[in-house]
């Protein structure tokens, strides 16, 4: 896809995928919570988008898409509409409140994505942190 967006993205997954329910996550989320996404995996079933929402927002990048809505966004991508969700009402989908999220990962770590090296620094102060608890 010329235009490179993370929708571009999702639509060349999804057209190269040999399954029909797909875990789509960004490559800048080092916290991703196993049990979390194996929740928004279990309950993809008669759903196109299984989506988390924390407040009132969309976690697009942390999302279960079917290849069925390769239609969809198709459609949306001819028009040079590059936002994720936009394509959300022509399908089927399932929320998954931040209520629900929060019974897997409390502090909702798994929606934390690192952009910058200050932000990094941060996530390793955090990751060293976590391993003197444990250790």
């Amino acid at each position: 896809i010329p235009e490179r967006s993370s929708l571009g993205g999702l639509y060349a997954g999804l057209v190269n995928s040999a399954t029909e329910h797909n875990l789509v996550v960004a490559c800048d989320m080092p916290f991703l919570n196993r049990e979390l996404l194996q929740h928004l995996r279990d309950h993809s079933d008669g759903h196109e988008v299984t989506v988390p929402k924390v407040k009132a927002t969309y976690e697009a990048l942390c999302a279960v898409y079917a290849r069925s809505c390769r239609g969809a966004i198709e459609r949306q991508l001819e028009r040079h509409d590059h936002k994720i969700i936009n394509f959300y009402p022509q399908v089927r989908v399932r929320e998954i409140t931040e209520t629900t999220l929060r019974q897997f990962d409390p502090h909702l770590a798994t929606f934390r994505n690192l952009n910058t090296p200050d932000e990094y620094r941060a996530a390793l102060g955090r990751v060293d942190d976590r391993q003197a608890d444990t250790g």
